[in-house]
């Protein structure tokens, strides 16, 4: 029997309200000691801890392990308090990463903080961040595009449960998984295509037994290694996978965040500039999914 409800349009448009992706409300950054002070302020608001991974992270640093990426926001922000209180920041090096991570931080921040989920998920930013970045970035790419996204609640499963889903039909949800896995993240280096292969296959079948075999589901994969040949190299692989039936059958398609881990920035007087984050988001339907295709990849309308 085909799912059926009804719904009256305002109690629609108030879960949407809820629920739905929200307009990035930010006027831009001025890179200073307030706007790392702003940063704080929000990430000890949202996420328990926060305190004890700052004092985590300034121990490493100060043993010498200046790229201690337990907590990556924590990084960013001791990194930048150092920089600026030593009275210059070299953007194109590690700096220039640590802005990235926070103005990430923000604009999630900013377009999420309203989901009723958000402060349990907030807590991955802190110690799961490259996850947290591409689950975030994925839900915001495919609700851009109008699939009905959802966020799944540890508490309320048992054992493994997809990070989110679509709603697909009033009754019915399809999992997405997402995984983001080290060998993928900055500071390692691109891997090669042979390498790149089978770590998306072995994060494929880590992802598959997640999703379930009745209903099918959709994988993304997080990637940030500073490399312009990640995102050229995905795509085209991930469609070679599909054709020689590397992809598990119940995989609807797989969506890819690659986050460029530097921020970019550009001139506009002698002494100002401006500053802005990047990240590139696609996805590769399985031609072998044999259920109803249950991805939005164009806007509709």
């Amino acid at each position: 029997m085909a799912d059926a409800t009804i719904s009256c349009d305002q109690e629609i448009a108030r879960i949407r309200g809820v629920n739905g992706i929200r307009d990035d409300a930010r006027t831009g950054t001025q890179l200073g000691l307030d706007w790392l002070q702003s940063v704080e302020r929000q990430m000890r608001e949202l996420c328990r801890g926060f305190d004890d991974c700052l004092a985590t992270t300034q121990r490493a640093m100060n043993a010498g392990n200046h790229r201690f990426l337990d907590h990556p926001p924590a990084w960013a922000l001791l990194t930048l308090q150092k920089g600026l209180t030593a009275g210059g920041l070299n953007l194109h090096g590690d700096h220039g990463i640590a802005v990235n991570f926070l103005q990430v931080v923000e604009h999630l921040i900013s377009r999420w903080q309203h989901h009723p989920h958000f402060r349990g998920i907030s807590y991955a930013l802190i110690h799961e961040f490259p996850h947290a970045v591409a689950q975030f970035i994925a839900c915001t790419y495919l609700a851009d595009l109008g699939n009905p996204i959802g966020f799944n609640d540890a508490k309320l499963h048992r054992g493994q449960s997809p990070d989110m889903f679509i709603n697909f039909g009033p009754t019915t949800q399809i999992g997405i998984e997402v995984k983001a896995p080290a060998d993928l993240q900055w500071p390692r280096p691109m891997p090669d295509l042979a390498r790149l292969e089978r770590i998306i296959i072995k994060q494929l079948k880590r992802a598959a037994e997640q999703l379930s075999v009745d209903v099918g589901g959709i994988v993304v994969l997080g990637a940030s290694v500073a490399s312009p040949l990640l995102r050229t190299a995905l795509e085209p692989l991930l469609i070679d996978l599909g054709r020689r039936k590397k992809v598990p059958s119940h995989i609807a398609g797989i969506g890819c965040v690659c986050t460029n881990p530097s921020a970019t920035f550009a001139p506009r007087s002698a002494r100002e500039f401006s500053l802005s984050s990047s990240a590139d988001a696609f996805a590769v339907l399985n031609p072998r999914f044999p259920y109803p295709q249950v991805l939005t990849l164009s806007r509709q309308g």
